[in-house]
């Protein structure tokens, strides 16, 4: 049976939406997901995502358990993503340096553009990957591949963005940005090598493997 009919568009858009807010403001503020077990949480509670998931959707006969849980944890990576964009943008205009803000320089100011546009470029993907897996589209696969491993890729680069904004302060425990820094890069690893999903959407668009 086809996701489909399994699913709608708006649905899948919500649960995926629902999953990026709580990846903003819920997993990497609660005070729970701070230190040793932090990480074993997070694998308990994308185990019981993906296990939901997967009960919905059928994507053409893919029989990669992990596959379903993939949009869910790109959307929780961008929620990360822009949770340390918008505290990074906030402290450029507010931090004075040299009696300017530091936001005037175009060496903070041109980097945080450039994480603004992939941070969008990120979240349209995701939102057309929702659309191939609705309409079951021969190209679901690929796009759930490619989706994941630019989420991932996003959210590193921008919270190290962010890191390198805040300068020394970044890396304190009394700022959450080094939550975000750490589980940016913990999370996708939930699910593997989020680079080698690169290549599997390569070898499904251009090799013709649509398993």
């Amino acid at each position: 049976m086809k996701a489909a009919r399994l699913l709608d568009q708006p649905v899948l858009q919500r649960v995926v939406r629902q999953v990026a807010v709580r990846g903003q403001r819920h997993l990497f503020h609660h005070p729970r997901a701070v230190g040793a077990d932090g990480l074993d949480a997070e694998r308990h509670a994308l185990g019981h995502v993906a296990d939901r998931l997967a009960r919905h959707l059928c994507a053409g006969g893919q029989r990669d358990p992990k596959a379903h849980a993939r949009p869910l944890v790109g959307a929780q990576a961008l929620g990360i993503a822009r949770a340390a964009y918008e505290y990074a943008l906030e402290y450029a205009k507010e931090r004075l340096q040299f009696e300017r803000l530091i936001g005037s320089y175009q060496a903070i100011a041109h980097p945080l553009a450039d994480r603004a546009v992939d941070n969008d470029a990120a979240q349209l993907l995701n939102w057309w990957t929702i659309q191939q897996i609705a309409l079951g589209t021969k190209d679901a696969a690929a796009a759930v591949a490619l989706s994941f491993w630019w989420s991932a890729k996003v959210a590193d680069e921008t919270t190290r963005r962010a890191v390198h904004t805040y300068g020394g302060y970044g890396v304190t425990l009394e700022y959450d940005l080094q939550l975000f820094f750490r589980r940016a890069k913990a999370l996708p690893l939930v699910l593997g090598d989020p680079t080698a999903q690169l290549v599997e959407g390569g070898r499904r668009l251009w090799l013709g493997d649509r398993k």
